[in-house]
């Protein structure tokens, strides 16, 4: 039995391991993951989007890999590289889903600690690539509701069409279907005027507020603020002055969507989906200088005002 695995069947030590980021769960078995993006096994190729690996990867290599290389790009390389990955993988929902999920983990994990000029270009490229896969989800997810909407129409023609035409005589399959296709095509333009004023109406009744700022300019620093203060915590000093840990929280829980729904609350944020008052928020999170005299400030302010 190796050293590791004597180790990891006893809980106390596997528990230190696990707590201390020295382990994690993934297999040390190599090749032993969802291959979301492709790669190939030999040397480095600057030039293409293809994650390279000198010899078949652990699961936790793979996947670090994927990150390491999107932020070697720019802004538009970025969404390329992906693009393409996209594009190969033959489940592309579950794509998404993971890379929407991954995306996110690493975003909230980086956020607060984003000081230097690269972690501040990273997290901004993470930001850009969520903003593209949130996009291909809503996409997708229109199409599949026209693609459902149409059968249903078409089912429901089918039925009505077969009732006209009790006691005409019989008709065959094929002139019903052709029928059905005719009569579909003339109505489903106006069904669909019909669900776009349902769906009009519905966004209006989406619950904002109209509070509006004196200088819409202001409004990137308003979700500065906020951010802030979801940031805000006591400054708990140690013994030695220079270190700092970690004090009491302003909030127990806030999380991104609830800045969104703030955002909600004012003008031109009011006129944005959730979703996008979301992606503004990471958009202006993304840009914030920790080390920027005026944001210090701003902390301590609300650190004096909050926690005395």
């Amino acid at each position: 039995m190796s050293i590791r695995s004597f180790l990891m069947n006893s809980m106390a030590f596997r528990n230190m391991m696990l707590i201390s980021g020295y382990e994690n769960n993934y297999s040390r078995k190599k090749g032993a993951f969802t291959p979301y993006f492709n790669y190939v096994i030999g040397p480095y190729q600057q030039d293409s989007f293809l994650l390279t690996f000198p010899k078949e990867p652990y699961a936790q290599q793979y996947y670090n890999a994927i990150f390491t290389k999107l932020f070697a790009y720019n802004a538009s390389d970025a969404i390329h590289y992906i693009s393409m990955h996209y594009d190969l993988y033959p489940d592309q929902h579950a794509f998404l889903n993971f890379l929407r999920l991954e995306l996110r983990h690493r975003i909230n994990w980086l956020g607060r600690d984003a000081k230097t000029a690269n972690m501040i270009k990273w997290l901004s490229i993470m930001n850009l690539s969520l903003e593209w896969v949130d996009k291909k989800l809503d996409d997708a997810s229109d199409t599949s509701k026209q693609l459902m909407y149409n059968q249903f129409v078409r089912n429901d023609l089918t039925v009505m069409v077969k009732n006209e035409l009790q006691g005409s005589g019989p008709i065959d399959d094929l002139h019903l279907d052709k029928l059905v296709i005719r009569v579909s095509d003339k109505v489903q333009p106006i069904v669909e005027k019909i669900m776009d004023k349902v769906e009009s109406r519905l966004a209006c009744q989406q619950q904002t507020g109209s509070i509006a700022l004196a200088n819409t300019h202001s409004k990137d620093k308003l979700i500065g603020l906020f951010h802030a203060l979801k940031e805000l915590q006591k400054d708990a000093k140690t013994k030695n002055s220079s270190k700092h840990q970690q004090g009491e929280p302003l909030f127990s829980k806030m999380d991104n969507i609830d800045i969104a729904h703030l955002l909600l609350n004012f003008a031109p944020f009011n006129q944005s989906k959730l979703d996008a008052a979301e992606q503004q928020y990471y958009r202006v999170r993304g840009k914030i200088d920790r080390d920027d005299p005026v944001y210090m400030q701003l902390t301590k302010s609300l650190q004096k005002y909050f926690f005395g």
